[in-house]
């Protein structure tokens, strides 16, 4: 409970007994003075409470307390660096003097700030609280606080009270002990709308007599509120006009459960499950609560937890049994029995077809064709709803509809569905039609490496390879490219050998003009013939009687540079005449940019300008002396003529004879 609510409960109830107990102010003259003490013997090392309150007083203006301490019986002791403490029913707000002098006096001294009006008696009727540590055993602590003269006293207490005019009020001195009351309980737990307990029946106080003191209820107790309220019981001690409060919370709680009734199994059709709800199958009551918190728990059919309603209703729509377990909770946290209610879904709805009524399929689709991927068929409570189909091919009733298809016929397909709770769909139709959509198949070739050999006699047609599905002889395109330029086959061909990149773009067709994508492959020639050396003007080992130059050709079928080193014995020539006879080694070597490389030697001789020279060489002769050799042959023709004729002419004569 709010300590400022019970503050101010406490400063209302103080305010109630003093309007109650202010008639007695005026009674009499005399204000008693009223020394309370907490007990009244002590051990040595003990605490000493001395409270000092007023009775009937008024015109109040200022009091002065001297309590005379003696070393060897008490001490006083500071409380919050203060002797002397003010309380919340003291008189004066603070005093003007609170201090222990030499001598062993504690001086206390207070006085109020306006003198129009003094104090009267109330509930504000205490002087102040002191504190004593006790030095020895005492037996009874009256005898150390005696009002008298202190020259006469080892200990002792003074207490003058003077009014508003100055003059001292007369005082009598009251010594009592403090009430002592038992009120032994923590707090009260009351159960809402129970009969509220009569709570002074717990209060127990033991050093007065019933007469010697009053008790006062205050804050009334609603049973039927929930939480915590206060009861507070207000104690009026006669003795010494001590006002004492006393609260103790009490707990208006709810300790019982709600109850569930309902129907423990329900049926539901599924056409109705759109509209369902749970809660209008039960009841949930409370003692208190008009509505208590409801907590619904889902189930499926193998007592799987699902986690929300709509899951939950999500899970009623594809299957036929369900279970909610039901608890019920209010305010304070009761909670009630679990109540079970299982469900059964009554299938009455159809099964779902979505269809096509016409379907065009590609040739190369037909031998992988299945009609039931084409058709979607949904039952919430079947997964495997029964599928009745005909297929039909020129109105005739068929067994294998891929057949018909190949041989590009129309194919119609008639069907019905049936779940397991023999609902029926209506009956349905779809025409099946093949398309040639399908382009034929070529194979890709990568780019090619070949020897300026094997170009010779290279044909690219002979790698490509197509196929299609229908046309048996589909058609393959071949365009020949040079340096990005369109020519012709032969052209083409021509320029490879020579060493020249070419490429060749190609794309297959068939008869239904289904064109493949088009490929290009690049067909690169490597070089490996070496060069061709030709030596024009000698031949191995003839004679010759000069030579002008020697004439040779070098040529090479890709390209002009040719590294060429030409000797004659030896040493390197330079295109000079030859007329020392001799024997001499014409060597030329030719190397082509691709590293190929050709050698060519030839041995001749150089030889005298006479017949001699030659021997018996007719080559030489014929090299060497051709005019005299033509001569000496048509000299020898005229003589060989001659003795022919004449020949002829002796035999003519001889026959005539």
């Amino acid at each position: 409970m709010n300590k400022k609510i019970i503050k101010l409960l406490t400063i209302v109830v103080l305010i109630f007994l003093s309007l109650l107990y202010r008639k007695n102010v005026y009674a009499s003259s005399t204000t008693k003075v009223h020394l309370i003490f907490n007990k009244i013997s002590y051990d040595a090392g003990e605490e000493i409470k001395l409270t000092i309150n007023l009775e009937n007083f008024s015109k109040l203006n200022e009091t002065k307390v001297i309590i005379k301490c003696n070393d060897n019986a008490f001490v006083p002791i500071m409380k919050n660096d203060r002797y002397g403490q003010i309380t919340n029913n003291s008189i004066y707000e603070s005093p003007i003097i609170n201090e222990y002098v030499l001598g062993g006096y504690l001086r206390f001294q207070l006085h109020k700030d306006n003198l129009s009006e003094g104090y009267y008696s109330g509930y504000k009727n205490n002087v102040g609280e002191f504190y004593f540590e006790t030095r020895k055993k005492i037996t009874n602590i009256y005898d150390y606080f005696r009002n008298g003269n202190f020259e006469s006293l080892t200990t002792g207490i003074n207490v003058s009270l003077y009014d508003i005019y100055n003059q001292e009020i007369s005082t009598e001195f009251k010594w009592s002990e403090k009430i002592k009351v038992d009120w032994n309980v923590d707090k009260y737990q009351l159960e809402v709308y129970d009969e509220i307990p009569l709570f002074v029946n717990d209060i127990n106080i033991t050093n007065r007599n019933e007469n010697e003191y009053d008790l006062f209820f205050q804050d009334k107790i609603n049973n039927k509120n929930l939480g915590s309220q206060v009861v507070t019981i207000a104690i009026y001690d006669k003795v010494n006009a001590d006002y004492i409060l006393l609260s103790k919370v009490v707990e208006v709680v709810d300790t019982t459960s709600p109850v569930i009734t309902g129907s423990n199994n329900i049926s539901v059709e599924s056409n109705k499950l759109r509209d369902f709800k749970i809660t209008e199958y039960f009841v949930a009551s409370d003692n208190y609560d008009k509505t208590p918190e409801v907590v619904i728990t889902y189930y499926d059919v193998d007592n799987k937890l699902i986690n929300n309603q709509n899951l939950f209703l999500e899970y009623l729509l594809t299957h036929v049994q369900a279970k909610v377990v039901i608890k019920s909770l209010d305010s304070s946290g009761n909670a009630s029995d679990e109540f079970e209610i299982i469900i059964e879904i009554k299938d009455v709805e159809a099964p779902t077809v979505d269809y096509p009524k016409e379907i065009n399929i590609k040739d190369v689709e037909i031998a992988d064709f299945d009609f039931m991927n084409y058709v979607t068929v949904t039952d919430d409570y079947d997964s495997n709803p029964r599928f009745i189909i005909t297929y039909l091919c020129e109105n005739i009733e068929i067994e294998d509809q891929i057949d018909a298809l190949l041989r590009g016929k129309k194919v119609i397909v008639r069907y019905y569905v049936e779940d397991k709770s023999s609902n029926k769909t209506q009956n349905y139709e779809t025409k099946i039609e093949v398309l040639d959509t399908t382009p034929p198949i070529i194979n890709n070739v990568e780019n090619i490496e070949i020897t300026d050999q094997e170009a010779i006699n290279f044909d690219f047609s002979k790698l490509v390879s197509i196929s299609d599905n229908i046309d048996k002889n589909p058609k393959i395109n071949f365009t020949y490219y040079l340096e990005s330029q369109e020519v012709s086959r032969d052209e083409w061909k021509k320029a490879i050998v020579r060493g020249h990149k070419g490429v060749i773009k190609y794309y297959g067709i068939d008869a239904s003009n289904n064109k493949t994508s088009a490929f290009d492959t690049e067909i690169i020639v490597c070089d490996i013939t070496p060069p061709v050396i030709k030596i024009h003007n000698i031949k191995e080992g003839n004679k010759y009687l000069k030579i002008e130059k020697l004439d040779y050709e070098v040529l090479d079928n890709f390209d002009g540079n040719i590294d060429i080193s030409v000797t004659l014995n030896g040493v390197e020539y330079h295109n000079e005449g030859i007329t020392k006879p001799g024997e001499y080694v014409f060597k030329v070597t030719a190397v082509d940019s691709s590293g190929n490389e050709s050698i060519k030697e030839v041995k001749f001789e150089i030889i005298e300008n006479n017949v001699i020279g030659c021997g018996g060489d007719i080559e030489c002769y014929l090299d060497n002396y051709f005019v005299v050799v033509v001569i000496a042959g048509i000299l020898m023709a005229i003589i060989l003529t001659i003795f022919i004729v004449r020949l002829c002419l002796w035999q003519k004569k001889k026959q005539v004879k």
